[in-house]
Formats: structure tokens, C-alpha cells, sequence
């Protein structure tokens, strides 16, 4: 048999998703690189901005002890 929610059970849903996307967008920023990277004439940076407020994409850049520059860059397309 399929039930249909009631107005108070899919307010509650929305907001658990909505806490839930909150919490996804905190890990997200978390995981990003916080600071540009200089080295040499070199500057990385980035800007974040999700089509949906949370994306499945990720970036990293860092200076590795020998000074060469690594970036990692790994991009969701659904």
C-alpha cells in the first residue's frame, strides 16, 4: 500500500535534508584548501561555488618538499 506523508511528516523530512546539506557543505568547505599557494612566480587559488550547494567535486594543491607544486583535481559529472 503507498501512503502519502502529511504535511507535518514532509516538513520534517525537508528539514532533515536541509540539515543534512548544511552539514555536507561545512565537511565540503572542511576539505578545500583554505590558504592560495605560492611558489615562485607561481599562484594557485580557487573558488567553490556548486551548482547545488554540495558538489562531488574535490581539489588539493601543496608544495612538496623539494618545492615542486602537486595538484589534485578529480571532477563528478552526472
Amino acid at each position: 500500500m503507498i501512503t502519502i506523508p502529511s504535511v507535518i511528516e514532509a516538513r520534517a523530512i525537508e528539514s532533515l535534508r536541509q540539515e543534512e546539506l548544511e552539514e555536507a557543505r561545512a565537511l565540503q568547505s572542511v576539505l578545500l584548501p583554505a590558504e592560495v599557494l605560492r611558489s615562485g612566480p607561481v599562484t594557485i587559488a580557487h573558488e567553490f561555488q556548486p551548482l547545488y550547494g554540495v558538489g562531488g567535486d574535490f581539489l588539493d594543491y601543496f608544495q612538496l618538499a623539494d618545492g615542486t607544486v602537486g595538484l589534485y583535481l578529480s571532477l563528478i559529472h552526472i
